[in-house]
């Protein structure tokens, strides 16, 4: 009986029901589309840093980050490489050289990174192959080819297959210089990253450091970042005497953000909830003055104030559930859609700030299908929280008084 009187109120009033529905439906849509493009810009941010520099899993001697010393490299690093390499949880697995050294050019000197790859591995782990914008992978140069960044390049006035000098200290302290030819220009979507790295072949930085063979960091990438904790103990146990790391020790940055993004979703959502409460009441109040005479005469034909109380709050509930189909549907549609390869939300005018904290131009929005289950209860709380104060307005109503209102 409450149910029907509830709809029967719903259909009496046309323009303040649909009010209401439109304004949770409009509400859900934007809180859900600004969560899951928070949530596409962080996991694309993450996405990118460890694709590019970080990885899932990265093994070094103990004491080379902290003192960066090339003397410190990992014990029987080929040997773990080829062991870590047939692990069932590994994706892709690279060894790198690294040292701190100077590239010099006719224009200009700077500082950089230079890091000894291994071509093949590379590829797989940072897929840096892919990041070209000129030039080729390692091909069309003979002897001692080097990749540089396109904003090295421009800030040198270097193009394809010219000349750099690049210097550093062996291994017995000396200081040494080799010249490198130009194979490729590479773009990330990290511009920091791209003035201070530089990436030559292993054997031909091993060289001059003096290291033949021998590496300073096995970088590891696995089907995704969840299981960086699973790959890391298994590392460990090939490896106890080394210092094996996953992305959350060394990317504190990149914890951070994963680990709120949870707490910053639901705020957005609260937000919007919060904005829809106060419409709700606002609106439920007015039609409890506009229905008084009527909530009078039920009164005064023996209707108890618990069902006064559950009709005001059914009829809350049924406008709000009413708008929430419409407001996970659009929401959902539109994700689904703009989450596609090939559409994302194209921010290419903000490009070059986005590029100073590393994030890509283009973002695809995501959200936890789990997540819309958990937002129409939300919002089917705050309906029913919502209706409590307009429905004790009701009960506080006189019958006398109410039927003689007009």
């Amino acid at each position: 009986m409450l149910t029907l009187i509830a709809w029967r109120n719903i259909w009496r009033s046309p323009t303040r029901s649909l009010v209401v529905i439109v304004a949770v439906a409009l509400g859900l849509w934007a809180g859900l589309f600004l969560s899951a493009f928070s949530i596409g810009l962080s996991e694309q941010r993450a996405r990118d840093q460890l694709e590019t520099m970080v990885s899932h899993v990265q093994v070094h001697h103990p004491d080379f980050k902290g003192e960066r010393d090339i003397n410190n490299f990992i014990p029987d690093g080929p040997d773990l490489l080829t062991q870590v390499q047939a692990l069932p949880d590994v994706v892709g697995a690279t060894g790198r050289s690294l040292a701190f050294g100077m590239i010099a050019s006719a224009r200009k000197t700077g500082g950089v990174m230079i890091n000894g790859i291994m071509p093949e591995t590379e590829a797989v782990v940072t897929k840096l192959d892919q990041k070209l914008v000129e030039g080729t992978y390692f091909d069309g140069v003979s002897r001692n080819p080097i990749l540089i960044s396109q904003r090295t390049a421009e800030a040198h006035k270097l193009g394809l297959r010219k000349k750099v000098v690049l210097t550093l200290k062996d291994a017995e302290g000396e200081m040494v210089s080799k010249a490198f030819r130009i194979a490729g220009i590479y773009k990330s979507f990290n511009s920091q990253y791209d003035e201070a790295n530089v990436f030559v072949l292993s054997e031909d930085l091993q060289d001059m450091l003096g290291l033949p063979g021998e590496l300073h960091e096995i970088a590891l990438l696995g089907p995704n970042k969840e299981e960086a904790g699973i790959i890391k103990t298994e590392v460990s146990a090939l490896a106890p005497e080394a210092l094996v790391e996953d992305w959350r020790e060394i990317s504190p940055e990149l914890r951070l953000l994963a680990d709120t993004m949870d707490q910053m979703m639901y705020i957005f959502i609260g937000i919007i909830v919060l904005a829809l409460a106060f419409g709700i009441i606002n609106t439920m109040l007015m039609a409890v003055l506009e229905r008084t005479h009527e909530l009078g005469m039920l009164m005064s034909v023996g209707m108890n104030k618990f069902r006064i109380f559950a009709m005001i709050i059914l009829e809350t509930l049924f406008m709000a559930m009413i708008g929430v189909p419409f407001g996970l549907f659009a929401a959902w549609g539109m994700v689904s859609w703009m989450g596609q390869p090939g559409n994302g939300i194209d921010m290419s005018a903000f490009s070059q700030g986005l590029e100073e904290f590393g994030m890509s131009s283009v973002v695809y929005p995501e959200l936890d299908p789990n997540y819309y289950w958990q937002v129409m209860l939300i919002v089917a709380v705050a309906a029913v929280l919502s209706a409590i104060y307009p429905a004790i307005k009701a009960l506080k109503l006189n019958p006398v008084e109410a039927v003689r209102a007009h």
